[in-house]
């Protein structure tokens, strides 16, 4: 509640009279009044002339009665409450019909309804005082300043660009790195606007810069965090949009995407043409490879040296690639690999392609430039010689080689890899039997040893999954009944014979017995979250009766072997709780 008198309506009404309350309602509703200032009883205010309005200085004064009104205007003359005064009373009388403050209101509700209070031209002062004590404040004012009155040309940008990406000595730690970035990238984005509004090829040129500043500064931070690729992906933004509409002939732009393919070290400028295409023409597309090609086939036989001397090479065999291997053109990939062929990876890739082709000539001339290193022993060189003899009429060979392959590798895929090679290669012989053979001979010559354990275990799992696949259920169980239990089986192949076991309930539970115990001993809340899932499996699987007495006493055991793990106990109990008579 106020504690002067209410200004209403019918007092300004009968204070100017009608015309002068309706000709000061508009000068306030337009927001004409300034400088509204209150000291007690009085209150000053300014109503600034306009093209039809001479304004004036208005006085108000509160008496017992009401208020009183005078201005410097002719229609005043000092005296007469005019519109003037109108406007100053209604600004006054909206400023009084703010609620009062409670004691707990916020601080920002306290400011808010202080600048409330204050007239334009203090607020301003206010202002500026406030953003020039502050640099990062300044900075940031004056670039929306500038924008805003049209002050930011190419070289005032560049001088922005300058500070919005500062060189420091060294930045290390995470929260300083962050923060660095972080401040660049509201200063790029604040400068947006204002670079896009330049010509195109002035854009470029700025981004260009940016770039490169962006590129010194990195050398000195530690960015591990990614923490510049936002500002990199704006100056991509920028410089794509600009390349778009920059006026250089189809030439000059296919010239200058293959420069900064060759100069993108660091992928500022993206990919290399694929980000540009939709920013070019088609006959700008053709020119950019044309160009690759040329500079590709001006370059001499690759004889080695450091990663930077073959950077070239690399970025544009990269394209060139890409356009090869989607036109399916083998003999040109080929072509463009042998250039660069350097390690025993690269023979391997060529030896690839000339299959692909049918050269088994050449497949094989690229397979011996390996030997006698560690590769040629490889699955993958192993393979290559397999497809050659096949297609050289040397069926045999190659399925003996398969033999030896899985004897050396032991691993499932090469004895999937052995049944096919011998269907292709028409052999009747029973691959099952002597892969059986094989392995349980090598499994019995292993003792107990701490090394020959490990080997073992591998061993008796390859077995395993090699029953699974040819579906001998009888022989998988056996192999898993017979294996002593310190004897890890992979929990995946006894999960999947224990969920293929429903109808026989104790098979079921050996196997999840194994997992749950597997898990548990791994001593950590991940395997205990594991075993209490496969528990809970296990519960659904089996059916009730005389099987849900084996599920209780399973859970008694691991009760019992692990009762000093609170976290397992702690998830146990919860998912199983403890039965009334066993508390």
């Amino acid at each position: 509640m106020n504690e002067f008198p209410d200004i209403t309506d019918e007092l300004l009404i009968k204070l100017a009279g009608k015309k002068a309350f309706a000709l000061g309602q508009v000068c306030f509703e337009q927001g004409a009044v300034t400088a509204l200032k209150t000291r007690g009883k009085k209150t000053t205010a300014t109503v600034p002339p306009t093209s039809t309005n001479r304004g004036g200085q208005v006085k108000l004064h509160y008496t017992q009665k009401g208020i009183e009104g005078s201005c410097d205007c002719p229609e005043s003359d000092g005296i007469d409450f005019c519109e003037h005064c109108v406007a100053a009373a209604l600004a006054l009388r909206a400023r009084q019909s703010k609620p009062t403050l409670k004691k707990s209101a916020k601080p920002v509700e306290v400011l808010t309804r202080y600048f409330e209070r204050q007239s334009k031209e203090d607020l301003l002062q206010t202002l500026v005082q406030v953003i020039n004590g502050d640099k990062s404040l300044r900075q940031k004012w004056l670039l929306q300043a500038d924008n805003a009155l049209g002050r930011l040309d190419k070289d005032a940008l560049r001088k922005r660009i300058t500070s919005a990406i500062p060189f420091k000595r060294s930045i290390q730690r995470y929260h300083r790195v962050r923060k660095y970035f972080a401040d660049m990238e509201k200063a790029l984005a604040t400068l947006q606007e204002p670079v896009q509004l330049l010509p195109a090829e002035e854009q470029l040129e700025l981004v260009d810069y940016a770039l490169e500043r962006l590129d010194k500064a990195t050398d000195m931070i530690d960015d591990s965090g990614g923490y510049r690729f936002t500002a990199i992906e704006l100056l991509q933004a920028i410089y794509r949009s600009a390349f778009a509409k920059v006026s250089w002939t189809e030439q000059k732009k296919a010239k200058h995407l293959v420069q900064i393919l060759t100069s993108n070290e660091y992928g500022f400028y993206g990919t290399v043409p694929d980000d540009y295409v939709e920013s070019i023409s088609p006959e700008c597309v053709d020119l950019f490879y044309a160009a690759v090609r040329k500079q590709w086939d001006a370059l001499p036989q690759w004889q080695g040296g450091d990663w930077q001397e073959k950077r070239q090479y690399s970025a544009l065999q990269r394209v060139l690639e890409q356009a090869l291997k989607h036109n399916d053109d083998i003999a040109g990939l080929i072509e463009l690999r042998q250039k660069v062929v350097e390690t025993p990876y690269d023979n391997i890739k060529l030896a690839k392609l000339n299959l692909q082709l049918q050269d088994y000539a050449q497949a094989q001339a690229w397979l011996d430039k390996i030997q006698g290193t560690p590769l040629a022993n490889s699955a993958g060189a192993q393979k290559i010689q397999q497809e050659i003899l096949m297609g050289t009429g040397q069926p045999g060979l190659a399925l003996e080689q398969q033999w030896r392959t899985f004897r050396t590798h032991r691993d499932l895929e090469e004895y999937k890899a052995l049944k096919v090679m011998a269907v292709r290669s028409g052999d009747q012989r029973n691959w099952y039997q002597k892969a059986e053979t094989f392995l349980e001979q090598e499994i019995s010559a292993l003792d107990d040893g701490y090394f020959e354990r490990y080997q073992k275990q591998d061993l008796i799992n390859l077995l395993g999954w090699i029953y699974l696949e040819e579906e001998d259920s009888e022989k998988l169980w056996n192999l898993i009944n017979q294996t002593a239990i310190d004897l890890n089986i992979d929990p995946n192949l006894l999960r999947i014979v224990g969920r293929r076991s429903v109808h026989s309930p104790q098979k079921a539970l050996s196997c999840y017995r194994r997992i749950v115990h597997f898990h548990v001993s791994s001593g950590n809340n991940e395997g205990y979250r594991n075993a209490i899932t496969l528990l809970q499996e296990l519960h659904e699987l089996l059916p009730g009766g005389e099987h849900a007495h084996s599920l209780k006493a399973l859970l008694q055991e691991v009760r019992v072997k692990y009762r000093i793990k609170r976290n397992f106990m702690a998830w146990l109990d919860e998912a199983f709780p403890l039965e009334p008579s066993a508390v």
